[in-house]
């Protein structure tokens, strides 16, 4: 029955990480990751080898650095100086922090308009940077969603 109950855990854990991929307050690709080294763990790596699990491992590195980088490459893209691209880097942990959820989006975007407003660009350049920031974490959004159904997809192959 235990068995039963941790596989059950680890399937949930992986489609609560897939929904973490596009929604900003889960970290999606880890906990995808998670799911499936308890799977592996569970059946004794039987369908799941530790080397598919290091695999995954570098996908998840591959998600975490899109996810982080992604605002910043867009805000670099259309024209940031390098205080907008601090900016759009500490937007984003004080955006994590004080607004769980959605100010992983919004904080590298004020963050980067600030950073350029600082450095003495006009409201429109300092706009379009922040533009370029948002389509950036957007870009990053779809690549760790294709990075997400990459990792579900190879581990249900793995199974069969």
């Amino acid at each position: 029955m235990l068995h039963y109950i941790i596989l059950f855990i680890a399937w949930t854990l992986m489609l609560i990480g897939f929904v973490g991929v596009v929604a900003p307050a889960l970290p999606g690709i880890p906990v995808i990751l998670l799911g499936m080294v308890l799977y592996a763990y569970q059946t004794d790596f039987s369908a799941i080898s530790l080397n598919f699990l290091a695999i995954m491992g570098l996908f998840t590195l591959a998600g975490l650095a899109a996810d982080y980088l992604s605002g910043i490459v867009g805000a670099k893209k259309y024209g940031a100086s390098q205080k907008g691209v601090w900016g759009a880097f500490f937007g984003g942990i004080a955006g994590f922090f004080l607004l769980p959820g959605w100010g992983i989006i919004i904080g590298p975007l004020l963050g980067a308009i600030a950073g350029e407003m600082f450095s003495g660009k006009s409201s429109q350049d300092a706009t379009r940077v922040g533009w370029g920031t948002f389509l950036g974490i957007l870009t990053g959004t779809l690549l760790k969603l294709v990075i997400g159904i990459t990792m579900i997809g190879l581990f249900i192959r793995q199974l069969f």
